[in-house]
């Protein structure tokens, strides 16, 4: 004969049991899709602070940006007013500095003219690509229409002239 000392559990003991297991489990399982969804809501939030971190540094770079071309539009402005105050004198005055700023190191200028449609610049540099390089640099600036090299000799060996005429855009209509 068997003799069980255990205490026999009811059906009531059994069932209660079960019911706390079942709500053991269902609140493990709550517990861990909140916990989930708190994980997936941080991340969201660190994203839309990254992106809101990003859109401030954009907004500030554009205002820096908007701050830079108000400063040029109004130094446009100030030119425009002091070119109709001053005329074909400081249209001239500008261009010449534009020029000599590109002007390559082993390159000069001996002298220029001005006859109301053309700058004629006469100088040496001490090799052609020099002179090439000045060229082009010539025909990227705003107040000029097109420039023609019209003679190029060499006077030593290592030195080269050169003639170029430089049509600029509307001289002729800034003469006055």
């Amino acid at each position: 004969m068997n003799i069980n000392l255990l205490p026999r559990q009811s059906l009531w003991e059994r069932w209660r049991s079960f019911v706390l297991l079942t709500a053991m489990a269902t609140l493990l399982s709550v517990s861990a899709v909140a916990t989930t969804v708190i994980i997936i809501d941080q991340s969201r939030l660190r994203t839309t602070q990254q992106t809101l971190t990003w859109m401030l540094d954009q907004q500030s770079s554009l205002q820096k940006e908007q701050t830079i071309l108000n400063s040029k539009l109004q130094s446009y402005a100030t030119n425009i007013l002091q070119e109709q105050s001053v005329g074909p004198q400081w249209l001239i005055q500008s261009v010449i500095s534009e020029f000599m700023s590109s002007l390559p190191p082993g390159a000069q200028i001996n002298s220029l003219s001005y006859n109301g449609n053309s700058l004629m610049i006469l100088g040496t540099a001490s090799n052609l690509l020099e002179i090439a390089q000045f060229e082009s640099k010539l025909t990227i600036i705003n107040s000029v229409q097109s420039v023609f090299i019209q003679s190029l000799s060499s006077i030593q060996a290592n030195h080269f002239s050169f003639t170029m005429a430089v049509q600029l855009k509307g001289a002729a209509k800034n003469l006055p």
